[in-house]
């Protein structure tokens, strides 16, 4: 005779107290084996399309350089020193036009300044009072009123909750309505008075990525600092500093799959994440892959020996590049010329043989105009 389950042995008053408690197992190990499959076929996949990349970074481009300075070693002289005059001159003209815009002086007045710098130990030039512009618009928005001068109240909140009372009040609009605390919140977020929210990190996987290729990487974390570490210790980096999605996603894909961090034991969802992560890798991959064919050193290395079109190929760009640079340093002198000639008395602007163009005279009755 067969022996009745646990439940039926149980009084029906008293069933309802044990229903419930049975416990399901759910073997996820073919999901887990499936898609550990899915991740080895999309390895092998990323690692035949990264292979022509690492050739080109590591190899090609090493090479080429290489070359490249025996080949036309006057151009690149002219190149690096043409370079150097253009930042130094671009820098020069990007610093006087910061200031003049945050001063609110002419781009000429500072570079005078700056060229004729008052002798040390003399008093510096009162600056002259700004005039009142009766059209000028008053300032509106958090930080330009007393109200906002609150520490405890720094973005204006108490001054915009007045202002909307009373506007509330005046058209009759209870403050307690739902629709009313809506256009409070848009129209206040519309104005700067409510305070920024803070981005939380769990919503950026660019920053989860290299948290967790710093906890790897990094040299405190022990282990053997090789070449390749070092390498991709530099690359995470660099993709950090661009906020690369698909940069990033590849470093921690290759370095997964360098030390075996993941293996068909692994938690089912760490091996989904990683597909899309390989699939941000292909993206990048293919990416940088377009890129690269476009330049000279594209498989250098597989090339039997650099011909006579590749060195012609290569001159003409370093001729563009020269050209370019020149143009543009010759555009900034012009600026500098131009700030030097307006700081010129009229008198030596005539005895320079500068045209000075006369005062047009104006009609009396159309002045207000």
């Amino acid at each position: 005779m067969a022996r009745r389950p646990f439940i039926a042995r149980i009084p029906k008053h008293r069933r309802h107290a044990f229903a419930g408690r049975e416990l399901m197992l759910v073997d996820n190990g073919p999901i887990q084996l499936a898609a550990w499959k899915k991740l080895a076929a999309a390895r092998k996949r990323l690692a035949k399309a990264t292979a022509d990349l690492h050739r080109h970074e590591n190899v090609d481009e090493p090479a080429f350089r290489s070359w490249t300075a025996t080949a036309h070693p006057e151009l690149l002289t002219e190149l690096r020193e043409l370079s150097a005059q253009f930042a130094e001159k671009e820098r020069l003209v990007s610093s006087v036009e910061s200031e003049a815009y945050a001063t609110g002086r002419r781009p000429e007045r500072v570079w005078h300044a700056r060229q004729n710098p008052p002798p040390a130990g003399a008093t510096p030039a009162p600056e002259r009072a700004a005039t009142y512009d009766p059209w000028d618009d008053e300032p509106f928005g958090p930080g330009t009123s007393a109200g906002a001068a609150d520490p405890q109240d720094p973005f204006g909140q108490a001054e915009y909750e007045k202002l909307m009372a009373e506007f509330f009040a005046e058209n009759g609009i209870s403050p307690d309505d739902p629709q009313a605390a809506g256009f409070r919140e848009s129209i206040g977020g519309f104005l700067g008075y409510a305070p920024p929210k803070p981005k939380s990190a769990s919503g950026d996987p660019a920053r989860e990525i290299y948290r967790r290729l710093v906890q790897n990487l990094h040299p405190d974390r022990g282990g053997e600092w090789s070449p390749a570490r070092a390498r991709l210790w530099h690359e995470v980096q660099q993709a950090w500093d661009a906020r690369d999605l698909d940069w990033l996603s590849r470093l921690e894909v290759e370095w997964e799959a360098a030390t075996e961090l993941l293996g068909p034991a692994s938690p089912v969802g760490r091996l989904l994440q990683a597909l899309q992560e390989i699939d941000g890798a292909r993206r990048d991959s293919d990416r940088r892959i377009r890129t690269y064919k476009h330049s000279p050193a594209w498989r250098f290395s597989l090339l039997p020996a650099p011909g006579e079109p590749l060195r012609r190929r290569l001159a003409e760009e370093l001729q563009d590049e020269i050209a370019r640079l020149r143009y543009g340093l010759g555009e900034l002198e012009r600026v500098i010329a131009d700030w030097e000639r307006a700081m010129q008395p009229r008198r030596a602007r005539r005895r320079r043989g500068r045209t000075v163009e006369p005062t047009p005279m104006i009609d009396p009755e159309l002045e207000f105009f």
